[in-house]
Protein backbone atom coordinates (compact mmCIF):
# COMPACT_ATOMS: atom_id res chain seq x y z
CA UNK A 1 0.00 0.00 0.00
CA UNK A 2 1.21 3.79 -0.84
CA UNK A 3 0.39 6.49 1.16
CA UNK A 4 -0.66 9.42 -0.18
CA UNK A 5 -1.35 13.26 1.34
CA UNK A 6 -4.43 14.93 0.56
CA UNK A 7 -4.71 18.88 0.56
CA UNK A 8 -5.91 18.81 3.52
CA UNK A 9 -2.94 16.95 5.42
CA UNK A 10 -4.97 13.87 5.93
CA UNK A 11 -3.02 10.49 5.20
CA UNK A 12 -4.80 7.82 3.04
CA UNK A 13 -4.11 4.60 2.04
CA UNK A 14 -4.15 3.90 -1.80
CA UNK A 15 -3.21 0.43 -3.33
CA UNK A 16 -0.74 0.36 -5.66
CA UNK A 17 -1.84 -1.39 -9.00
CA UNK A 18 -3.88 -0.11 -11.93
CA UNK A 19 -6.65 2.54 -11.18
CA UNK A 20 -10.28 1.22 -11.85
CA UNK A 21 -12.23 3.03 -14.89
CA UNK A 22 -15.21 3.61 -12.86
CA UNK A 23 -14.04 4.74 -9.32
CA UNK A 24 -17.71 4.55 -7.04
CA UNK A 25 -17.59 5.18 -4.31
CA UNK A 26 -14.30 7.36 -4.07
CA UNK A 27 -12.24 5.58 -1.92
CA UNK A 28 -9.71 8.57 -1.75
CA UNK A 29 -12.61 10.91 -0.55
CA UNK A 30 -14.17 11.09 2.85
CA UNK A 31 -17.33 12.08 4.13
CA UNK A 32 -20.63 12.55 1.93
CA UNK A 33 -18.16 13.93 -1.24
CA UNK A 34 -17.15 10.45 -1.47
CA UNK A 35 -20.60 9.26 -2.94
CA UNK A 36 -20.88 12.66 -5.22
CA UNK A 37 -19.56 11.33 -9.06
CA UNK A 38 -16.37 13.22 -9.90
CA UNK A 39 -16.10 16.08 -12.28
CA UNK A 40 -14.82 13.78 -14.46
CA UNK A 41 -18.06 11.50 -14.62
CA UNK A 42 -20.28 14.62 -14.96
CA UNK A 43 -18.79 16.06 -18.05
CA UNK A 44 -18.09 12.85 -19.81
CA UNK A 45 -21.85 11.93 -19.08
CA UNK A 46 -23.30 15.07 -20.46
CA UNK A 47 -21.21 14.99 -23.29
CA UNK A 48 -21.88 11.36 -23.61
CA UNK A 49 -25.54 12.76 -23.65
CA UNK A 50 -25.05 15.69 -25.99
CA UNK A 51 -23.28 13.32 -28.43
CA UNK A 52 -26.60 10.84 -28.34
CA UNK A 53 -28.53 13.86 -28.74
CA UNK A 54 -27.10 14.86 -31.85
CA UNK A 55 -26.58 11.31 -33.26
CA UNK A 56 -30.19 10.67 -32.98
CA UNK A 57 -31.09 13.82 -34.42
CA UNK A 58 -28.56 13.27 -37.70
CA UNK A 59 -29.99 10.18 -37.77
CA UNK A 60 -33.56 11.32 -37.95
CA UNK A 61 -32.86 14.20 -40.62
CA UNK A 62 -31.06 11.38 -42.91
CA UNK A 63 -33.61 8.88 -42.66
CA UNK A 64 -36.83 11.27 -42.59
CA UNK A 65 -38.73 11.08 -46.57
CA UNK A 66 -40.49 14.12 -47.34
CA UNK A 67 -43.42 12.88 -50.22
CA UNK A 68 -43.48 15.36 -53.20
CA UNK A 69 -47.04 15.38 -53.07
CA UNK A 70 -49.20 14.60 -50.57
CA UNK A 71 -52.24 12.51 -51.40
CA UNK A 72 -54.68 13.90 -49.06
CA UNK A 73 -54.26 17.42 -50.66
CA UNK A 74 -57.45 17.09 -52.85
CA UNK A 75 -59.57 16.06 -49.94
CA UNK A 76 -60.67 19.47 -48.78
CA UNK A 77 -63.70 18.73 -47.77
CA UNK A 78 -65.40 16.71 -44.75
CA UNK A 79 -66.92 13.43 -45.87
CA UNK A 80 -69.03 11.33 -43.04
CA UNK A 81 -69.26 8.32 -43.31
CA UNK A 82 -72.05 5.95 -41.73
CA UNK A 83 -70.92 3.30 -38.61
CA UNK A 84 -69.91 0.41 -40.95
CA UNK A 85 -67.29 2.90 -42.53
CA UNK A 86 -67.94 2.21 -45.86
CA UNK A 87 -71.46 4.43 -46.69
CA UNK A 88 -71.32 7.50 -47.38
CA UNK A 89 -73.82 9.73 -45.53
CA UNK A 90 -72.57 13.39 -47.04
CA UNK A 91 -70.05 15.81 -47.01
CA UNK A 92 -69.42 18.99 -46.11
CA UNK A 93 -67.84 21.82 -47.22
CA UNK A 94 -68.36 25.84 -46.95
CA UNK A 95 -66.32 26.21 -49.92
CA UNK A 96 -65.46 24.21 -53.04
CA UNK A 97 -61.68 24.47 -53.05
CA UNK A 98 -59.57 23.84 -55.94
CA UNK A 99 -55.64 23.64 -55.84
CA UNK A 100 -54.27 26.38 -58.17
CA UNK A 101 -50.73 26.27 -59.72
CA UNK A 102 -48.51 28.91 -58.25
CA UNK A 103 -47.22 29.91 -61.48
CA UNK A 104 -51.16 30.92 -62.41
CA UNK A 105 -51.57 33.45 -59.93
CA UNK A 106 -50.78 37.20 -60.92
CA UNK A 107 -47.05 38.20 -58.75
CA UNK A 108 -48.66 40.43 -56.34
CA UNK A 109 -50.99 37.50 -54.71
CA UNK A 110 -47.66 36.06 -53.40
CA UNK A 111 -45.87 38.59 -52.62
CA UNK A 112 -49.21 39.59 -50.51
CA UNK A 113 -49.34 36.23 -48.61
CA UNK A 114 -45.33 35.71 -47.90
CA UNK A 115 -45.25 39.85 -46.63
CA UNK A 116 -48.44 38.82 -44.35
CA UNK A 117 -46.17 35.85 -42.88
CA UNK A 118 -42.01 37.45 -42.81
CA UNK A 119 -41.67 40.90 -44.31
CA UNK A 120 -37.63 40.23 -45.45
CA UNK A 121 -38.56 36.67 -46.84
CA UNK A 122 -36.80 37.40 -50.37
CA UNK A 123 -33.72 39.03 -48.38
CA UNK A 124 -33.00 36.61 -45.36
CA UNK A 125 -31.13 33.84 -45.45
CA UNK A 126 -34.17 31.38 -44.35
CA UNK A 127 -34.03 32.00 -40.70
CA UNK A 128 -35.09 35.49 -39.29
CA UNK A 129 -33.48 36.51 -36.69
CA UNK A 130 -35.07 39.49 -35.69
CA UNK A 131 -38.13 37.87 -36.25
CA UNK A 132 -37.31 35.41 -33.86
CA UNK A 133 -36.09 37.99 -30.95
CA UNK A 134 -39.53 39.36 -31.62
CA UNK A 135 -41.79 36.41 -30.91
CA UNK A 136 -39.50 35.60 -27.87
CA UNK A 137 -40.19 38.97 -26.68
CA UNK A 138 -43.72 38.99 -27.39
CA UNK A 139 -43.70 35.47 -25.85
CA UNK A 140 -41.90 36.49 -22.67
CA UNK A 141 -43.73 39.38 -22.40
CA UNK A 142 -47.23 37.99 -22.73
CA UNK A 143 -46.20 35.21 -20.04
CA UNK A 144 -44.77 37.84 -17.46
CA UNK A 145 -48.29 39.74 -17.72
CA UNK A 146 -50.38 36.52 -17.00
CA UNK A 147 -47.92 35.65 -14.09
CA UNK A 148 -48.71 39.37 -12.47
CA UNK A 149 -51.09 39.81 -9.62
CA UNK A 150 -54.18 42.07 -10.38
Amino acid sequence: MARTTSRKGRTTARPRGRRRFFNYPRSHVSGFRRWLPSWRVVVGTMLTGIALVAGVGAAAWFTTEVPDELPSVDAQTSTVYWGDGATQMGTYAVENREIVDYATLPEYVGNAVVASEDRTFWTNSGVDVKGIARAFYNTSGAAAARARPR
